[in-house]
């Protein structure tokens, strides 16, 4: 295996990196974004480069993970005002995306077939359930 040099992304290098990114694409079979690289809500980006040549690319996107703690579940109206002050934030972060974790067992369907109370929040909130062909992984850094 040949070795890999990392190094800062450059504005130069977006022609490369867009190669990748139709690349990957053809081979997971689908759309996946590509953020502005060198812009909020991007961290950091590093190419990776064999013999010289822009072989591999990884980027650190900040993102929000929305977290919740209450006594019951609460409706999309009244979740609202807390929804709208966090977008608030993220907006002047120039945050694009929010992640909310549910546990599996907060979203079981009812016996009548009915999305959890829990989903159905979500849902009016503007929340889309990730399908199967996603996975997340994840690691604490602190």
């Amino acid at each position: 295996m040949k070795p890999i040099v990392w190094r800062d992304y450059e504005p130069e290098d977006e022609a490369a990196v867009r190669t990748l990114q139709f690349a990957m694409e053809e081979r997971v079979g689908r759309k996946m974004d590509l953020p502005d690289l060198d812009r909020e809500p991007v961290v950091v980006t590093q190419v990776g480069l064999t013999d010289g040549v822009i072989t591999h690319c990884l980027y650190a996107e900040a993102e929000l993970e929305l977290c919740a703690a209450g006594i019951a579940p609460l409706s999309a109206e009244q979740m609202e005002p807390a929804v709208k002050r966090m977008r608030e934030v993220a907006d002047l972060y120039k945050i694009r995306i929010v992640r909310c974790y549910v546990p599996e067992v907060m979203l079981t369907k009812s016996k009548r077939g009915r999305d959890s109370a829990i989903e159905r929040m979500l849902k009016k909130l503007g929340f889309t359930r990730e399908n199967e062909s996603m996975r997340q992984f994840f690691r604490w850094l602190v």
